[in-house]
């Protein structure tokens, strides 16, 4: 209840149950029922249930537990670091990819110079092989 941030009021009206509930279970005198348990882990999804019914483990699932805090830190710090490589990465790639395109433009002019003096060099030769025949 304290961790989620709610008083035994709040959390009773969260949980559509009576405060007096609520209180009883705070003190030791009930034990929580079976459909509150189920309501408290429908309404609260990162609630850990194994913490829930037995004490041991996490409370929350995603949360860090006092002390991870700089655990935490550290791999914010290696996911900024890996972002970075990410991002020079992807210029590095753009900047290839222009590059390939850039090359690409430039033997596609070339090998259509090469298909022009072709075609030029047909038209020679056929000129050639269609004149006159001189007979000896």
């Amino acid at each position: 209840m304290e961790g989620l941030g709610h008083t035994g009021y709040t959390f009773s009206k969260e949980l559509e149950t009576s405060e007096a509930v609520i209180s009883n279970i705070r003190k030791g005198k009930n034990p929580p029922n079976v459909q509150l348990i189920e309501r408290m882990l429908n309404k609260y999804e990162d609630l850990d249930p194994q913490w829930l019914m037995t004490g041991q483990g996490r409370m929350f699932r995603s949360r860090p537990e006092p002390g991870e805090e700089g655990t935490r830190a550290e791999a914010l710090t290696i996911l900024r670091h890996l972002d970075e490589r990410v991002q020079k990465l992807e210029h590095l790639v753009q900047r290839s990819i222009k590059n390939q395109v850039e090359r690409n433009a430039l033997v596609d002019e070339a090998f259509n110079g090469l298909q022009q003096q072709l075609a030029q060099l047909e038209r020679n030769v056929t000129k050639f092989t269609k004149g006159p025949r001189r007979t000896a």
